[in-house]
């Protein structure tokens, strides 16, 4: 952990074969580094291991037997512009800058990371997707309205943390939203809740003490949304 963790002058990284795991905030704000090349032997990326790594560029390559990619591996890696997983893997999947955890049919059922260099205003989030990883639209920067998919089980902590979104629909799937999930997202202006998730309250969805997305507006949505429900 933190083994080479604020290296000002680390470039380029060739990890050797054998390697399995690199651990937590392994490479954590080596802002120089510019490319990493992982073994096959690797099956494990623990949380936060590249963050802050803002000098990679291109195309982050995930290997073949990569299994597990925790949360926040990727946060705010702004010069990054997509994720290309080897052939063969049967774990991850990758499109237009988002890295998908996959079933067993190869169907997208969980976001890991949504790089925050991924130029679209409005990103729809396919249909088979039931869960939103922490951190995984951390420090989005061009992403303003999020239309989520009608199985969406579980938004989790930070999922949005410091990303620049307007508008979010939240369908009555969902049954999680996580502590924070909102937290320094200054730019929200809406958020309709359709749904009962174990977590509603005004601070456990923002969690910060002044906030322009806090509106009466929001209030009323979840309000009224809950009496139609219950009509």
């Amino acid at each position: 952990q933190y083994m080479f963790a604020d290296c000002k002058k680390l470039e380029k990284v060739t990890l050797p074969e054998g390697i399995k795991e690199i651990e937590k905030n392994v490479f954590y704000n080596c802002k120089s580094l510019k490319s990493i090349k992982l073994p096959n032997s690797l099956t494990r990326i623990d949380r936060f291991a590249f963050k802050n790594c803002k000098g990679l560029k291109g195309k982050f390559r995930i290997t073949k037997n990569v299994e597990i990619i925790e949360h926040g591996a990727f946060e705010y890696c702004y010069n990054l512009s997509g994720f290309r997983v080897a052939e063969g893997n049967k774990h991850f999947s990758q499109k237009g800058g988002v890295l998908f955890k996959i079933n067993k049919k190869g169907e997208k059922i969980e976001i890991v990371s949504c790089l925050p260099s991924k130029k679209t205003e409005n990103y729809k989030i396919p249909s088979t997707v039931k869960k939103i990883d922490m951190f995984a639209f951390a420090g989005s920067k061009y992403i303003k309205k999020i239309i989520l998919p009608n199985k969406l089980d579980v938004i989790d902590m930070r999922a949005f943390i410091n990303s620049n979104i307007r508008s979010i629909d939240i369908p009555k799937s969902v049954r999680h939203i996580g502590d924070r999930a909102f937290y320094k997202c200054d730019k929200l202006e809406k958020i309709v809740i359709r749904g009962n998730p174990e977590y509603i309250t005004k601070r456990q969805l923002l969690n910060v003490k002044k906030l322009p997305c806090m509106t009466t507006e929001i209030t009323l949505h979840i309000r009224m949304l809950r009496n139609a429900d219950s009509d």
